[in-house]
């Protein structure tokens, strides 16, 4: 895998282009963004997934697409991985999910259903950057950040890392 762009430790990887069951994110949100993750560096990425807070490979991720946005600064993005490291082998919130994707629907309802130690990967990655002071999703719990939800913070002209 290569890329035009360096990747910072930090960076959040905005995946789009879904596939298999991801469309349903996207669906929901009404986005073509649906997963979002941790740079640990250029080979490897920290992410809340389906089997848990886990480090994978960057090469296993060579069919995915991609955008990486780079972190609002070194500080925070150390902070960020630190917690993020701390939190791996930790489990994934499935029930959240499907609350998230109430909410977004009956917008009304306002439904939250947290679990300590079990995240989805929106929240993994804005409670990753809270916990270094930085909020990325201004007004927003990241109890309920979704990957639509970094879209804003893409640069502009951002090119899909490749």
């Amino acid at each position: 895998m290569s890329s035009a762009v360096d990747i910072a430790p930090g960076s959040i990887a905005l995946f789009f282009r879904p596939h298999g069951t991801a469309w349903l994110i996207s669906l929901f949100t009404k986005s073509p963004f649906y997963h979002v993750a941790i740079t640990l560096n250029e080979n490897e990425l920290i992410e809340a997934l389906p089997s848990g807070v886990v480090r994978t490979a960057l090469a296993q991720k060579r069919r995915e697409h991609f955008y990486l946005i780079p972190p609002p600064s070194k500080e925070a993005a150390q902070t960020a991985i630190r917690w993020a490291e701390s939190k791996i082998g930790d489990g994934y919130d499935p029930a959240d999910l499907i609350a998230i994707a109430c909410d977004r629907i009956f917008a009304h309802l306002n439904i939250y259903l947290a679990h300590k130690d079990r995240f989805t990967c929106g929240e993994f990655v804005a409670t990753a950057y809270e916990k270094a002071g930085r909020e990325l999703v201004p007004n927003a719990e990241p109890e309920v950040v979704v990957p639509a939800d970094f879209g804003p913070l893409l640069p502009q002209g951002a090119s899909p890392y490749q």
